[in-house]
């Protein structure tokens, strides 16, 4: 597919470029023709910031070979008026990530595969423009050489920042190309766009996307600042328009966006959702706020009783040195490495609700918060010597980079899932305390506890909310998170033997899961209740009660064994 010796003569003289010797620069780093997003035929945004950072310029250069055309490409050249230099590194990154599209979508995408070739095509080419494409390059009567136009007519006239209308101009030449099926633009591929009018600003900024439907006319759009960070200055960087009727603000440096390019049916459902409980959530953060009281992890840990391992002339820990017993120390090391997977959650949430906003604002605030808890289980276990911590750290290096993936969740699924988790993270916490039989690790974990129970509310009442707005959808994705609920630490080491020794001890189990943690949710919800649930509401509903039904059976009959398991173990004992 691609010509290797062609392909080795364009990387070798990409490596010639000199490097970039001035500052780093915001960019966007993936500015592939999928991540360019048309409206009526003119450029209305720039999609995907997941790979943004600081570096060198030529990295947002590529798009010269991956979005234009050859005579696109001499206009996009002209508009930013970069150095040879740039210009041929820009050559060699456009390669390489064209080279890495091919194999790794071969099979998938075949679309993306396509677009991919074209880039490695022209580039191989020496950019020379096919035989049935006029160069932009070529003088002709309408166009005069770049010789010919001299200084003062080099690319358009640089516009006013102030300015909400790109100026109308000739066609930038952005050719027609397959678009794999899952960035599809359907009323896009195969026309031509209006040449954007570029402008130079002072402080960097980027557009975000909330939602990505696949059909560019259902994108809703957000803005927002990005400053750049010491030693970096504020340095020029290039930003399309963007139509002003795409845009809505919030507050000082908030963000949010309009609603009515979203989607009717059913496929924006999810997007509607996020969108009109923005308001919800903002309510309920004011309120977490102001009745969430700050504590500091360092001030439930009993210090005096620590002392030096060996690597500072100490001791290391040996099983004597722990003063719980083996089900104490099997749970806190379970609800610790829960804990760990922090990082996980965070993206978990952060990338099905949004950054930006109150939905911003909580994902931040929550973070934080569960943050404290491993930081003072941890410090509780190792100054206590609970554990042997070389063991729990080869445990969490294990179990962080397995990491966490709730697979593909919904937005509603997510929310609804964690209204359950919260409130179970909180028993099991409670519960783990008390078992310990030390007061101090009580009250830590029951400090925790209730961190777990302000968070239970928060996301209960953002449900509640959604059922109100959408009670089928939500219904649905309820029933979808109760029958098919497993703990966020499922994936780590012993997780089943552990869970198995935890609920013989009574700490969490089903009988707990049914009636202290589904049963109390779903009551506040008024699930049993409501009647105003269409038929796949209705029908979720039904399948959830049935759900219900077993797990109660299986609860009591999870009980009446452990009862008498204990009770031949007292007789044992008694002998």
């Amino acid at each position: 597919m691609i010509d290797s010796d062609a392909a080795t003569v364009a990387w070798e003289r990409a490596l010639r470029a000199p490097v970039w010797s001035g500052n780093p620069l915001w960019i966007h780093a993936d500015r592939l023709r999928p991540n360019v997003v048309l409206d009526c035929g003119r450029l209305s945004a720039v999609i995907y910031f997941g790979s943004v950072g600081v570096g060198d310029p030529a990295t947002d250069v590529i798009a010269a070979r991956s979005v234009f055309g050859h005579s696109g490409r001499s206009v996009f050249r002209d508009a930013l008026d970069v150095d040879d230099g740039t210009w041929n590194r820009a050559r060699g990154i456009a390669l390489l990530q064209a080279a890495v599209i091919i194999p790794y979508h071969l099979e998938t995408n075949p679309g993306f595969v396509a677009l991919a070739g074209c880039t490695v095509g022209e580039i191989v080419s020496g950019d020379r423009p096919s035989a049935d494409r006029p160069s932009a390059d070529r003088p002709s009567a309408d166009r005069p050489s770049a010789a010919q136009r001299g200084p003062t007519q080099r690319g358009p006239a640089r516009t006013d920042p102030a300015r909400t209308e790109p100026a109308r101009t000739e066609p930038a030449g952005i050719d027609q190309a397959p678009i794999g099926e899952h960035h599809r633009r359907p009323d896009q591929v195969g026309t031509s766009a209006d040449k954007v009018s570029l402008t130079i600003l002072e402080v960097p900024a980027t557009r975000r996307v909330l939602d990505y439907p696949g059909d560019n006319r259902e994108i809703t759009l957000s803005v927002r600042s990005f400053h750049a960070p010491a030693p970096f200055p504020a340095t020029p960087a290039v930003r399309h328009h963007l139509p002003d009727s795409c845009i809505g603000h919030h507050g000082a440096g908030g963000v949010t966006t309009t609603s009515d390019r979203i989607p009717s049916g059913p496929d924006g459902t999810q997007t509607r959702l996020l969108h009109e409980l923005e308001s919800v959530v903002e309510d309920n953060l004011n309120r977490h706020m102001a009745i969430a009281k700050d504590w500091q992890p360092h001030d439930y840990i009993p210090w005096s009783r620590g002392r030096d391992f060996a690597f500072l002339g100490g001791e290391d820990w040996v099983p004597e040195d722990s003063p719980l017993d083996p089900v104490a120390k099997t749970a806190m090391v379970v609800n610790l490495l829960t804990e760990d997977n922090l990082p996980s959650y965070h993206r978990e949430i952060a990338t099905r609700f949004s950054r930006d906003g109150a939905w911003g604002q909580w994902v931040g605030r929550w973070t934080a918060e569960e943050g404290r808890h491993g930081i003072a289980l941890r410090d509780y276990l190792v100054v206590t010597r609970g554990v042997d911590p070389v063991k729990l750290e080869a445990l969490r290096m294990e179990h962080m980079t397995a990491g966490y993936d709730s697979g593909e969740k919904t937005a509603l699924q997510a929310v609804a899932y964690v209204s359950f988790q919260e409130l179970a993270t909180r028993v099991s916490h409670r519960n783990t305390g008390a078992a310990t039989g030390c007061p101090v690790a009580e009250q830590l974990l029951g400090r925790i506890a209730q961190d777990e129970n302000l968070h239970m509310i928060f996301y209960r009442n953002l449900v509640a909310a959604a059922l109100d707005r959408a009670p089928d959808a939500t219904m649905s994705a309820i029933r979808d998170e109760v029958v098919g609920f497993t703990m966020p630490g499922a994936g780590m080491t012993d997780f089943q033997r552990n869970s198995v020794t935890i609920a013989k001890a009574g700490i969490y189990d089903l009988r707990l899961h049914h009636d202290a943690v589904i049963q109390p949710v779903l009551k506040f919800w008024k699930i049993f209740d409501r009647d105003d649930f269409g038929p796949d509401g209705e029908k979720a509903r039904e399948e959830l009660s049935d759900f219900l039904v077993g797990l109660d059976a299986q609860a009591s009959r999870f009980v009446e064994q452990r009862e008498r398991m204990r009770a031949r173990d007292a007789a044992r004992a008694g002998k």
